[in-house]
């Protein structure tokens, strides 16, 4: 009977710290978003028959003082049913305009908030790549091409987009309205079929003045 016990306890303790090795493995992955912005229109360039837009989603956090950081993610969809895959080329650095996403936040009156610069480094550069999207499918991935330590201080609302930063401060009631701009170009002498370039116009979100993450 003791036996028995042992065996029992040896599994669960194990289930245990199985389960705290799973917690660490999945810590500091992509938030679940909160709030989701308009599609932009479709755009088929280069090929007809494939269809790209893209979106603005946020990941909202709060703390205990109510400190809000908006993570900014983009979303980018492949619209055709085909068995085509398609092929973007993408940079997370917005040295070059032509292959970038810049995003502009607005207050609920229409004006321009400025930004702040929030590159930084706590790990490696990202460099350009190429994003596969199959047929029909979506991808989402975090817009801040530099680690992922940026969080909120002092009760303030800290949306983090790129390289851009706004520092929101809590006694602020408005609502702000993310836009952004995503143009993609091509490597010098890239030959490989299923690409696309050109430009698209992501649509507002909206993030409101209230903590929405029932935080």
């Amino acid at each position: 009977m003791k036996t028995n016990t042992r065996i029992i306890l040896k599994k669960i303790s194990i289930s245990f710290l199985l389960l705290l090795v799973c917690r660490c493995c999945f810590a500091g992955s992509a938030g679940e978003p909160t709030i989701f912005g308009g599609w932009s229109d479709l755009t088929n360039t280069p090929y007809q028959h494939m269809g790209l837009r893209a979106r603005l989603v946020v990941s909202e956090d709060a703390d205990v003082s109510n400190s809000r950081t908006a993570m900014v993610y983009l979303e980018l969809q492949n619209t055709t049913a085909a068995v085509n895959t398609m092929y973007v080329w993408y940079s997370p650095v917005n040295f070059d305009s032509t292959n970038s996403l810049r995003c502009e936040l607005r207050d609920s009156s229409g004006k321009t908030v400025p930004s702040s610069w929030c590159g930084y480094a706590d790990g490696p550069m990202s460099e350009a790549r190429w994003l596969a999207l199959p047929g029909d499918s979506i991808l989402r991935f975090r817009c801040l091409p530099l680690g992922n330590g940026l969080t909120a201080t002092n009760g303030e609302l800290l949306v983090v987009a790129g390289w851009d930063c706004w520092h929101i401060p809590q006694s602020d009631t408005n609502d702000y309205y993310l836009s952004g701009t995503l143009s993609l170009s091509l490597p010098k002498a890239e030959t490989r079929p299923w690409t696309w370039h050109g430009t698209l116009k992501l649509p507002p979100v909206k993030i409101p003045a209230k903590n929405l993450s029932g935080k």
